[in-house]
């Protein structure tokens, strides 16, 4: 399933996002797809946006397809970066994006904090969240994204619907395997391993409150 919507204006290069369908209140139910997006967004990137279910060359969504300004995206002449970190260090890098400001008035420690947090949120912030999500509460998270109606079609699609079912059994049963190899399970509740997540939380406000005001 694709659809195209669009955020463009001429440049030297045309930038596609290809990402899962929005859900309530939010752009995308994936923490990939939002930060990817987010940060095309913060930096008035044009881009086009292509919701889709399958995945690019690396078998994972989002993805993002580099094209010649005045080429077509029907054409298979295209550049193709995945992973969401993967992207925003091309975006950092190619100059013909204007996000230069992103980084240059930052000091050398600067840099070495933002690098931890990023660790910090990417490898254990997020992941006590999907145990949070996928392993403890599926059926609730399914239900408030409208899941199966959004990214599956299974309300107008029998085999989106029966897609749908596998990929929520199949998620709660490996990410309660990825939970046991992270030594979430170890814990005596999961409370103990949500009150982890908001000393994470807590860290960054600190970091925001005592940073100086850069106006």
């Amino acid at each position: 399933m694709t659809s195209m919507a669009a955020h463009t204006t001429k440049m030297k290069k045309k930038l596609v996002l290809y990402t899962f369908p929005p859900v309530p209140k939010s752009y995308s139910f994936s923490p990939f797809g939002l930060k990817a997006e987010s940060f095309l967004r913060i930096n008035k990137i044009p881009y086009e946006t292509c919701y889709t279910s399958s995945s690019g060359k690396n078998k994972t969504i989002p993805y993002l397809r580099i094209f010649n300004g005045n080429q077509s995206t029907d054409l298979d002449d295209f550049k193709e970066v995945s992973d969401s970190n993967e992207m925003i260090a091309y975006l950092l890098k190619d100059t013909d994006f204007g996000t230069d400001a992103c980084q240059e008035n930052l000091t050398k420690e600067q840099k070495a904090i933002s690098h931890a947090f990023l660790r910090m949120l990417e490898e254990h912030t997020s992941q006590t969240n999907f145990y949070y999500r996928y392993h403890l509460h599926m059926p609730a998270y399914c239900e408030a994204t409208q899941l199966r109606e959004r990214v599956f079609m299974g309300d107008k699609s029998k085999l989106g619907n029966m897609i749908f079912g596998f990929f929520k059994k199949g998620i709660v049963k490996w990410w309660k395997q990825k939970a046991t190899a992270r030594g979430f399970m170890r814990y005596s509740s999961p409370d103990v391993v949500w009150s982890m997540a908001g000393e994470d939380l807590q860290s960054l406000e600190d970091l925001f409150v005592s940073a100086p005001d850069q106006k």
